[in-house]
């Protein structure tokens, strides 16, 4: 950053300072608004400003993290000022609150105040998910602010009903947000004490839901291919790692999955194709037992039975 942007934001920097030791929501309310900033030129949005602006001060985590509570205040006050009208004004504010609220590091207060944000966007707008404006902000902010796993419900939901409504660039949005959120779920702390990051099971319960609401939209297996590519980026890890995880789990998943989780992990095939042979086996052998169970004596009398 050049030395004269850094001497613009330094009056902001000072401000955030003054608003992290203070908690004063209604100074940061101010900045979220517009007013207090730096110009800079360019098109820089407030919550841009800000993010900027922390950089500069003495410790930015300590006081990004001291911002995130008093944001959930902010956010808590456009809640309650809501409930009569979400004023283009009051969706602006919205709009920079949620853009900064991904960016802080994650605040169990934050993401409560998110949670019960969406659940009222939700209920006064019940295809809020799929076509308000707002709706993939608060998922992005969502997927950020997460420190427990109260969100999985709602990722899972919006990962199973998927495949209902108008399909629109905002619906896709939401959907990888979905799935992105489902994956950074933080671990429990058993899980966490013995580093085991990755919940196969959750892995495989989003993959399914996601899978089978888009299986029947134009583009959905290239969306179930997207998925697997942010499983990997989210985890990287080697291929063998995935094919020995997902190999254990492939032979109930739907076709359309299998394929793509095969086209995206080439060793996944042979495990296809050695259960499919199993498979085969399997089936020889019932209809085998079944004809040795019809030739079997009790079988033979219980026929000269019914012929006498």
């Amino acid at each position: 950053m050049s030395a004269t942007a850094t001497s613009l934001l330094q009056p902001l920097s000072e401000s955030l300072t003054t608003i992290a030791r203070g908690a004063d929501a209604r100074a940061l309310r101010a900045h979220l608004e517009g007013r207090g900033l730096p110009i800079l030129g360019g098109d820089a949005e407030p919550a841009e400003l800000i993010l900027r602006a922390l950089g500069e001060t003495q410790d930015p985590q300590k006081f990004a993290a001291s911002l995130a509570p008093i944001l959930a205040l902010v956010i808590a006050e456009c809640m309650a000022e809501r409930a009569e009208e979400l004023t283009p004004i009051l969706q602006l504010l919205l709009h920079q609150a949620l853009r900064l609220a991904a960016d802080l590091p994650a605040s169990a207060m934050l993401a409560g105040r998110l949670r019960a944000l969406a659940a009222s966007l939700e209920e006064a707008t019940p295809d809020f998910w799929y076509q308000a404006p707002l709706a993939p902000l608060v998922a992005r902010a969502l997927v950020h602010q997460q420190t427990d796993a109260q969100t999985e419900p709602l990722w899972l939901r919006l990962l199973e009903t998927s495949g209902e409504d108008p399909w629109t660039p905002e619906r896709r949005t939401v959907l990888l947000s979905a799935w992105r959120g489902l994956l950074h779920v933080p671990p429990d702390k058993e899980a966490a004490h013995v580093g085991r990051v990755i919940d196969m099971d959750r892995v495989e319960r989003g993959l399914l839901a996601l899978e089978a609401g888009v299986r029947s939209r134009e583009g959905g297996p290239r969306l179930v291919r997207q998925a697997l590519r942010v499983l990997t980026e989210t985890f990287p890890r080697s291929p063998q790692f995935w094919e020995e995880r997902l190999g254990a789990h492939i032979a109930g998943w739907p076709e359309g999955l299998r394929e793509a989780a095969a086209r995206q992990w080439s060793g996944l095939e042979s495990i296809i194709q050695q259960q499919a042979q199993e498979e085969d086996l399997f089936e020889l052998l019932t209809q085998l037992s079944e004809i040795s169970d019809e030739e079997s004596p009790e079988v033979v009398r219980a026929e000269d039975e019914l012929r006498r």
